[in-house]
């Protein structure tokens, strides 16, 4: 339960409300389950506040200081929180639908099964932030820090992720369906990850773990790879010219009628995998293994060089 006296002088203004907790340091503020809406709490110190299920609809908390603070199952649909300070804050079960985080800081906060659609995290800080099952379909992710964040079954279907930083997040069954992540770097884990229809073109991800991801039919053109697990990947159908794979680790992919075009496969392991109808012309297959791999009706396929004998060469070329 809220203290009312609280809640009466943090909406009587902001400068009345700093000047009340500076004088203050060592007060409990429980704003719990307080009604405020619409608030003007831009500045607001709310370092170590328990806002839990606190109604902050349309608030305004831009540069705000939340750190630590107890926001679990608030509602902050469309609230302003661009440049607010979110770190080691709760927000499990939070609503933050069409909210604004853009230039927020949410460096190790708990946003675990949020709510983040629509959402607007343009350069956020994310870093070791938790959002397991977190909603985030059609968020804004532009140029957001997520390195070592936990997305683990994160809903992120037609997220904006351009040039965001995933170094060494998990996002183990996290769903991509759609998503843009065209320049990002993904030096991430997507066990199981769903990436069907993503945008992966330029990204970045040297040594990320694909394992038993779906990525089929998705736009991975020039995306750098090297030394990515894909084993058993769904690669089929996707177009990967002129990615790099140097040394990716591709057995029992499902590359069938993938693009290849010009891609680097040099040191890759191809073993097992499956590339009926892919198109390999000018890709660069030296010193790759292909031991028990099919190339049934591939195009362009130059086998000189490679490693291992294939289950199924390519057709000659007459």
């Amino acid at each position: 339960m809220a203290d009312q006296e609280q809640v009466k002088l943090l909406l009587e203004g902001v400068d009345g409300w700093n000047k009340w907790r500076s004088e203050n340091l060592n007060a409990s503020i429980d704003l719990s389950g307080a009604d405020l809406r619409s608030g003007k709490l831009s500045r607001a110190y709310l370092i170590n506040a328990n806002l839990n299920n606190a109604i902050l609809t349309g608030a305004t908390l831009t540069n705000a200081n939340l750190h630590h603070a107890n926001l679990q199952g608030a509602n902050l649909s469309g609230a302003n929180l661009s440049g607010a300070i979110l770190t080691r804050a709760g927000l499990s079960n939070a609503l933050l639908s069409g909210a604004n985080l853009s230039g927020a800081d949410l460096t190790g906060a708990n946003l675990g099964e949020a709510n983040l659609t629509d959402a607007n995290l343009t350069g956020a800080n994310l870093t070791s932030a938790i959002l397991t099952r977190a909603v985030l379909s059609n968020a804004n992710l532009h140029g957001a820090d997520l390195t070592r964040a936990n997305l683990s079954g994160a809903n992120l279907r037609e997220a904006n992720l351009t040039s965001a930083n995933l170094t060494e997040a998990l996002l183990y069954e996290a769903n991509l369906t759609s998503a843009n992540l065209t320049n990002a770097s993904l030096r991430a884990i997507l066990v199981g990850a769903n990436l069907q229809g993503v945008n992966l073109s330029r990204a970045w991800l040297p040594n990320a773990n694909l394992c038993n991801a779906d990525l089929s039919g998705v736009d991975i053109q020039g995306a750098n790879l090297r030394r990515a697990n894909l084993l058993n990947a769904n690669l089929s159908y996707a177009d990967l010219t002129g990615a790099s794979l140097q040394g990716a680790k591709l057995e029992r992919a499902h590359l069938e009628g993938a693009n290849l075009r010009e891609a680097e496969l040099f040191l890759a392991n191809l073993s097992e995998a499956n590339l009926t109808g892919a198109n390999l012309t000018y890709a660069n297959l030296s010193r790759a293994t292909v031991t028990d791999a099919v190339f049934t009706d591939a195009t362009g396929a130059n086998l000189s060089g490679s490693i291992g004998v294939p289950a199924s060469p390519p057709p000659t070329t007459p």
